[in-house]
Protein backbone atom coordinates (compact mmCIF):
# COMPACT_ATOMS: atom_id res chain seq x y z
CA UNK A 1 0.00 0.00 0.00
CA UNK A 2 1.26 3.44 -0.91
CA UNK A 3 0.39 6.60 0.99
CA UNK A 4 0.10 9.98 -0.69
CA UNK A 5 -0.40 13.48 0.59
CA UNK A 6 -2.53 15.83 -1.47
CA UNK A 7 -3.42 19.50 -1.47
CA UNK A 8 -6.73 21.20 -2.12
CA UNK A 9 -7.08 23.34 -5.22
CA UNK A 10 -9.34 25.92 -6.84
CA UNK A 11 -10.39 26.12 -10.49
CA UNK A 12 -9.88 29.58 -11.97
CA UNK A 13 -12.96 31.70 -12.58
CA UNK A 14 -14.30 31.94 -16.15
CA UNK A 15 -12.81 28.54 -16.94
CA UNK A 16 -15.23 25.69 -17.57
CA UNK A 17 -15.77 22.48 -19.52
CA UNK A 18 -17.21 22.78 -23.00
CA UNK A 19 -17.73 19.89 -25.39
CA UNK A 20 -14.70 17.61 -25.25
CA UNK A 21 -12.34 20.19 -23.76
CA UNK A 22 -11.77 23.25 -21.60
CA UNK A 23 -12.74 26.81 -22.47
CA UNK A 24 -10.70 29.59 -20.84
CA UNK A 25 -12.85 32.72 -20.96
CA UNK A 26 -10.00 34.88 -19.66
CA UNK A 27 -8.09 34.59 -22.94
CA UNK A 28 -10.91 33.27 -25.16
CA UNK A 29 -9.12 30.00 -25.83
CA UNK A 30 -10.41 26.43 -26.18
CA UNK A 31 -8.25 23.44 -25.19
CA UNK A 32 -9.42 20.29 -26.95
CA UNK A 33 -8.79 16.98 -25.13
CA UNK A 34 -8.66 14.03 -27.52
CA UNK A 35 -7.83 11.32 -24.96
CA UNK A 36 -11.07 10.09 -23.35
CA UNK A 37 -9.32 8.93 -20.17
CA UNK A 38 -7.67 12.34 -19.73
CA UNK A 39 -11.00 14.10 -20.25
CA UNK A 40 -12.59 11.85 -17.61
CA UNK A 41 -9.91 12.92 -15.12
CA UNK A 42 -10.33 16.60 -16.07
CA UNK A 43 -14.09 16.29 -15.61
CA UNK A 44 -13.61 14.90 -12.09
CA UNK A 45 -11.11 17.66 -11.29
CA UNK A 46 -13.67 20.31 -12.22
CA UNK A 47 -16.30 18.58 -10.06
CA UNK A 48 -14.06 18.28 -6.97
CA UNK A 49 -11.74 20.61 -5.07
CA UNK A 50 -9.30 18.06 -3.70
CA UNK A 51 -6.73 15.98 -5.56
CA UNK A 52 -7.29 13.01 -3.26
CA UNK A 53 -11.02 13.05 -3.94
CA UNK A 54 -10.28 12.81 -7.67
CA UNK A 55 -7.76 10.02 -7.23
CA UNK A 56 -9.95 7.95 -4.90
CA UNK A 57 -12.28 7.11 -7.78
CA UNK A 58 -9.43 5.42 -9.63
CA UNK A 59 -6.42 4.89 -7.37
CA UNK A 60 -4.62 2.84 -10.02
CA UNK A 61 -4.63 5.89 -12.28
CA UNK A 62 -2.71 8.13 -9.88
CA UNK A 63 -0.02 8.96 -12.42
CA UNK A 64 -2.67 10.17 -14.87
CA UNK A 65 -4.18 12.38 -12.16
CA UNK A 66 -0.75 13.80 -11.33
CA UNK A 67 -0.02 14.48 -15.00
CA UNK A 68 -3.33 16.24 -15.65
CA UNK A 69 -3.10 18.30 -12.46
CA UNK A 70 0.42 19.40 -13.39
CA UNK A 71 -0.69 20.48 -16.89
CA UNK A 72 -3.68 22.42 -15.53
CA UNK A 73 -1.49 24.05 -12.89
CA UNK A 74 1.10 25.13 -15.49
CA UNK A 75 -1.72 26.60 -17.60
CA UNK A 76 -2.93 28.60 -14.58
CA UNK A 77 -6.30 26.85 -14.75
CA UNK A 78 -6.07 25.55 -11.17
CA UNK A 79 -4.23 26.89 -8.14
CA UNK A 80 -3.29 24.84 -5.08
CA UNK A 81 -4.16 25.95 -1.58
CA UNK A 82 -1.01 24.51 0.03
CA UNK A 83 0.27 26.83 2.74
CA UNK A 84 3.96 26.09 2.26
CA UNK A 85 4.10 23.95 -0.89
CA UNK A 86 2.90 24.14 -4.46
CA UNK A 87 2.63 20.40 -5.04
CA UNK A 88 -0.34 18.23 -5.91
CA UNK A 89 0.15 14.58 -4.90
CA UNK A 90 3.39 13.24 -3.49
CA UNK A 91 4.26 9.94 -1.87
CA UNK A 92 5.06 9.59 1.83
CA UNK A 93 5.50 6.80 4.40
CA UNK A 94 3.21 5.37 7.05
CA UNK A 95 5.40 6.51 9.94
CA UNK A 96 5.36 10.08 8.56
CA UNK A 97 1.56 9.95 8.36
CA UNK A 98 1.37 8.71 11.96
CA UNK A 99 3.82 11.42 13.02
CA UNK A 100 1.72 14.14 11.40
CA UNK A 101 -1.42 12.64 12.94
CA UNK A 102 0.11 12.63 16.43
CA UNK A 103 1.48 16.16 16.08
CA UNK A 104 -1.87 17.42 14.79
CA UNK A 105 -3.82 15.81 17.64
CA UNK A 106 -1.25 16.94 20.22
CA UNK A 107 -1.44 20.59 19.15
CA UNK A 108 -5.17 20.79 18.50
CA UNK A 109 -6.26 19.11 21.73
CA UNK A 110 -3.83 21.14 23.82
CA UNK A 111 -5.27 24.32 22.33
CA UNK A 112 -8.75 23.02 23.11
CA UNK A 113 -7.71 22.24 26.71
CA UNK A 114 -6.37 25.75 27.42
CA UNK A 115 -9.73 27.17 28.68
CA UNK A 116 -10.21 24.02 30.78
CA UNK A 117 -6.75 24.39 32.33
CA UNK A 118 -7.45 28.06 33.06
CA UNK A 119 -10.64 27.09 34.90
CA UNK A 120 -8.70 24.49 36.90
CA UNK A 121 -6.17 27.13 37.94
CA UNK A 122 -8.92 29.54 38.99
CA UNK A 123 -10.73 26.83 40.94
CA UNK A 124 -7.42 25.67 42.49
CA UNK A 125 -7.87 22.08 41.31
CA UNK A 126 -4.90 19.63 41.16
CA UNK A 127 -3.61 20.79 37.77
CA UNK A 128 -0.75 18.30 37.50
CA UNK A 129 -3.04 15.28 37.92
CA UNK A 130 -5.60 16.70 35.48
CA UNK A 131 -2.83 17.36 32.96
CA UNK A 132 -1.71 13.71 33.17
CA UNK A 133 -5.27 12.52 32.49
CA UNK A 134 -5.53 14.85 29.49
CA UNK A 135 -2.25 13.54 28.07
CA UNK A 136 -3.45 9.97 28.55
CA UNK A 137 -6.71 10.80 26.76
CA UNK A 138 -4.79 12.21 23.78
CA UNK A 139 -2.62 9.07 23.61
CA UNK A 140 -5.71 6.85 23.67
CA UNK A 141 -7.32 8.87 20.87
CA UNK A 142 -4.13 8.57 18.86
CA UNK A 143 -4.08 4.80 19.47
CA UNK A 144 -7.74 4.67 18.37
CA UNK A 145 -6.86 6.27 15.02
CA UNK A 146 -3.76 4.08 14.65
CA UNK A 147 -5.96 0.98 14.95
CA UNK A 148 -8.07 2.21 12.02
CA UNK A 149 -4.97 2.83 9.90
CA UNK A 150 -3.26 -0.44 10.77
CA UNK A 151 -6.33 -2.57 10.01
CA UNK A 152 -6.85 -0.69 6.74
CA UNK A 153 -3.24 -1.36 5.81
CA UNK A 154 -3.53 -5.07 6.64
CA UNK A 155 -6.78 -5.57 4.73
CA UNK A 156 -6.09 -3.27 1.79
CA UNK A 157 -2.47 -3.78 0.76
CA UNK A 158 -3.36 -3.19 -2.89
CA UNK A 159 -5.18 0.09 -2.22
CA UNK A 160 -3.60 3.50 -1.89
CA UNK A 161 -4.30 5.94 0.92
CA UNK A 162 -4.50 9.70 0.39
CA UNK A 163 -4.38 12.22 3.21
CA UNK A 164 -4.39 15.97 3.65
CA UNK A 165 -3.32 17.93 6.74
CA UNK A 166 -4.75 21.36 7.46
CA UNK A 167 -4.78 23.51 10.58
CA UNK A 168 -8.14 22.24 11.76
CA UNK A 169 -8.31 18.64 10.55
CA UNK A 170 -6.69 15.62 8.97
CA UNK A 171 -8.65 14.19 6.06
CA UNK A 172 -8.19 10.59 4.91
CA UNK A 173 -9.43 9.51 1.49
CA UNK A 174 -9.66 5.84 0.54
CA UNK A 175 -10.98 3.91 -2.40
CA UNK A 176 -14.05 1.65 -1.94
CA UNK A 177 -12.78 -1.49 -0.20
CA UNK A 178 -15.85 -3.69 0.18
CA UNK A 179 -18.51 -3.98 2.86
CA UNK A 180 -16.82 -6.54 5.13
CA UNK A 181 -13.51 -4.71 5.10
CA UNK A 182 -15.24 -1.39 5.73
CA UNK A 183 -17.00 -2.93 8.72
CA UNK A 184 -13.72 -4.22 10.17
CA UNK A 185 -11.94 -0.90 9.63
CA UNK A 186 -14.81 1.03 11.26
CA UNK A 187 -14.96 -1.19 14.34
CA UNK A 188 -11.18 -1.58 14.74
CA UNK A 189 -10.52 1.78 16.43
CA UNK A 190 -12.93 1.36 19.31
CA UNK A 191 -12.45 -2.41 19.60
CA UNK A 192 -8.65 -2.15 19.70
CA UNK A 193 -8.74 0.53 22.39
CA UNK A 194 -11.28 -1.42 24.46
CA UNK A 195 -9.10 -4.55 24.31
CA UNK A 196 -5.94 -2.70 25.37
CA UNK A 197 -7.72 -0.90 28.22
CA UNK A 198 -9.32 -4.18 29.28
CA UNK A 199 -5.94 -5.90 29.46
CA UNK A 200 -4.59 -3.01 31.53
CA UNK A 201 -7.58 -3.30 33.88
CA UNK A 202 -6.67 -6.93 34.54
CA UNK A 203 -3.27 -5.75 35.76
CA UNK A 204 -4.32 -2.59 37.57
CA UNK A 205 -7.84 -1.24 38.07
CA UNK A 206 -8.33 2.47 37.47
CA UNK A 207 -11.49 4.45 36.76
CA UNK A 208 -9.85 6.23 33.82
CA UNK A 209 -9.34 2.96 31.93
CA UNK A 210 -12.94 1.95 32.60
CA UNK A 211 -14.16 5.36 31.37
CA UNK A 212 -12.05 5.01 28.22
CA UNK A 213 -13.65 1.63 27.48
CA UNK A 214 -17.14 3.05 27.94
CA UNK A 215 -16.46 6.08 25.72
CA UNK A 216 -14.99 3.92 22.95
CA UNK A 217 -18.04 1.69 23.16
CA UNK A 218 -20.27 4.77 22.79
CA UNK A 219 -18.34 5.68 19.61
CA UNK A 220 -19.84 2.59 17.98
CA UNK A 221 -23.34 4.08 18.24
CA UNK A 222 -24.78 5.48 14.96
CA UNK A 223 -24.56 9.06 16.28
CA UNK A 224 -20.76 8.96 15.77
CA UNK A 225 -18.69 8.50 12.59
CA UNK A 226 -17.41 5.02 13.48
CA UNK A 227 -20.91 3.86 14.30
CA UNK A 228 -22.32 5.31 11.07
CA UNK A 229 -19.64 3.62 8.97
CA UNK A 230 -20.13 0.33 10.79
CA UNK A 231 -23.93 0.48 10.42
CA UNK A 232 -23.75 1.33 6.70
CA UNK A 233 -21.30 -1.51 6.06
CA UNK A 234 -23.48 -3.94 8.07
CA UNK A 235 -26.56 -2.97 6.04
CA UNK A 236 -24.70 -3.53 2.77
CA UNK A 237 -23.49 -6.93 3.99
CA UNK A 238 -27.02 -7.93 4.99
CA UNK A 239 -28.52 -6.74 1.67
CA UNK A 240 -25.94 -8.65 -0.33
Amino acid sequence: MRIYRFEKYDVASRVFLEGQGIYDGRIDRFYEIEDASEYAVVKRIFQKNCAGSVAEQDCTNKEKVKEVLAVLYDADIISFRGLFRKKQIYETKMFLLLGRLFLHMFLMYHLAFVPFFMCCIIMELPLAQIFIYCEAAILLLFFHECCHLMVYRLLCRNHNLFFSVSFSRIQLVTAPIGDKKSFLVAISGALGTILVCGLCLLIYFHWFLLLAMILNGIMLFPAFDDGKSMLNAFREIRNN
